[in-house]
């Protein structure tokens, strides 16, 4: 016989509800990156960044950068008040709506929302909205989502 999950309720079934926990991040990549350059043009500090080559810590060791990385992450998009869909957007509203820089970031570098999902349940969701989704198109962000499950 298995243990039970100590999340699941007795009868082991707990379904639906709101995600546990979200962490939300714009991701700017690419070979020739300047770090420096990205955070001027989108006029925030991103969380980390580094150019190609560049000395970085893996876990208890130093390596060097295999890309040009510039990342940005919301301050509090783990909060459990906020859903997928706020906080994607509270994310791109710190940012410049002007479709000229993410045109031009787009044909230089790799771009993307990076959301990670933390299931408190097997059965939970979410949706984003239009409007939502409109920001990310008009800025050419792909969505990338890492789903934990809570087993």
């Amino acid at each position: 016989m298995s243990a039970r999950h100590p999340s699941l309720p007795p009868d082991g079934f707990a379904l639906g509800g709101p995600i546990g926990r979200i962490s939300v991040s714009l991701r700017v990549m690419g070979g020739e990156l300047d770090p420096a350059e990205v955070t001027r043009l989108l006029g925030v500090q991103p969380e980390i960044a580094a150019r190609k080559g560049d000395p970085v810590r893996r876990g208890d060791r130093m390596v060097a950068q295999r890309s040009g990385s510039w990342i940005y992450a919301l301050d509090d998009g783990s909060s459990p008040e906020r859903d997928l869909d706020d906080a994607i957007a509270a994310l791109l509203c710190r940012l410049p709506a002007d479709r000229a820089v993410w045109d031009d970031l787009g044909r230089r570098f790799r771009l993307d929302l990076f959301c990670g999902v933390f299931l408190g349940s097997p059965n939970q969701g979410c949706v984003l909205r239009p409007s939502t989704l409109r920001l990310m198109a008009d800025r050419g962000l792909t969505l990338s989502l890492d789903i934990y499950a809570a087993f």
